[in-house]
């Protein structure tokens, strides 16, 4: 599967910054970050990294859905919902 950068660039999946500009690539639907997030989609990006709407999955089934930031090396949860 390709993956493209905000320049267009095309690259492997498995690939985590941009062969071509070194810019971080978007996380894929289904890809587990940190043993516990399992990202479901993308919601936004801006200067400060990418948010995405991921399942929580050590989460009882009441709130299974959380917002998570991910900025180039590290990841934050905002909150669950």
């Amino acid at each position: 599967m390709q993956v493209y950068c905000t320049k267009n660039h095309v690259n492997s999946s498995n690939n985590r910054f941009c062969t071509v500009c070194g810019e971080p690539l978007p996380l894929p639907s289904g890809e587990i970050i940190i043993d516990r997030y399992k990202i479901v989609r993308q919601l936004g990006q801006g200067g400060y990294g990418r948010t995405y709407l991921a399942e929580d999955m050590q989460q009882s089934n009441q709130f299974p859905a959380c917002i998570f930031r991910y900025r180039y090396s590290y990841a934050i949860k905002i909150f669950s919902f």
